[in-house]
């Protein structure tokens, strides 16, 4: 018997063990709440393709700027718009469900995609209204735009 007392074998002690699954209950306790506040952010950015409508605001707008709103041209169908600005064409169109820009008739960019509607409206005070309406998996939605 004495052998057996004597001998070291490393293992755990009994307050290793109440440690370890202290954490683990601590880290099983978190988990529903780290859930709950991921998934409603994940709805929220799928569902407004707000960083899409930011970056092609943000282009438009910079386009307006350049342009001053003057030379500003919208087709009668809402669905094209044009600026004229120095020596170059810019191009905002409707078509195959996303807005595309095309600079002096040459080259397509997307700036929207999954765009079912979009319409082009100009105000009496030289600002400029754009309807979207986009889908997305589970449905659809509507946004107005100002710029």
């Amino acid at each position: 018997m004495k052998n057996v007392f004597t001998s070291k074998y490393s293992s755990f002690t009994y307050i290793e063990v109440l440690f370890t699954l202290f954490i683990t209950i601590l880290i099983f306790t978190m988990l529903p709440l780290l859930y709950k506040s991921i998934v409603p952010t994940k709805n929220q950015s799928n569902l407004d393709s707000s960083i899409d409508i930011e970056f092609f605001s943000r282009d438009m707008t910079e386009a307006m700027l350049q342009n001053n709103s003057k030379a500003l041209e919208i087709d009668k169908s809402g669905r094209i718009l044009k600026f004229n600005i120095r020596k170059n064409i810019i191009r905002y169109e409707f078509k195959n469900n996303k807005i595309i820009k095309t600079v002096n008739n040459t080259g397509n960019i997307t700036l929207l995609n999954n765009v079912k509607n979009a319409q082009f409206i100009l105000l009496k005070n030289k600002h400029l209204k754009l309807k979207l309406k986009m889908y997305y998996t589970g449905g659809s939605f509507e946004k107005a735009v100002q710029f």
